[in-house]
């Protein structure tokens, strides 16, 4: 016959194994979740006297998604991204809203997009000048429909 030490030793044992059990159970039966990593496609606006500067960068996952690409790191050339991101800004002006003290800023006319290899990114900026100084701005977007966190 064991003593108590000897009992508590072996049911805490097996209770490590039991544990351990559960979790390899748990583990293999997680969902997976896929995202792309960061960073993240973001807008960015500044106000200045009588303009506003509006610059979109968008993350290559999100531009590939878009453009029916299989692989984003072709994105990370930028001769792929002049021959193959054509159009990036009419998408994005169909999906971004900012008025300007209640008037539609007219995002039209965008920049060729750049490549931005260390963040993984296109960026393609837009300038509008304003009568007056910008007082209020509100923004609306669903940037990339796809993905609900956009």
């Amino acid at each position: 016959m064991g003593t108590i030490g000897d009992i508590s030793r072996k049911f805490g044992a097996r209770i490590f194994v039991v544990l351990v059990c559960l979790a390899g159970v748990l583990i293999g039966h997680a969902d997976r979740v896929t995202a792309h990593p960061a960073p993240f496609s973001f807008v960015d606006i500044t106000v200045r006297e009588q303009q506003v500067d509006v610059a979109v960068i968008v993350h290559i996952w999100d531009v590939a998604h878009e453009y029916g690409l299989e692989d984003p790191s072709v994105l990370l050339d930028a001769g792929n991204v002049r021959r193959m991101v054509t159009g990036l800004g009419e998408v994005i002006s169909g999906r971004l809203s900012v008025l300007v003290d209640g008037q539609d800023l007219s995002l039209s006319t965008w920049t060729a997009p750049e490549l931005l290899v260390d963040r993984q990114s296109i960026r393609i900026s837009s300038t509008v000048m304003t009568v007056g100084s910008p007082g209020r701005l509100d923004l609306s977007a669903t940037l990339f429909p796809y993905d609900p966190n956009h």
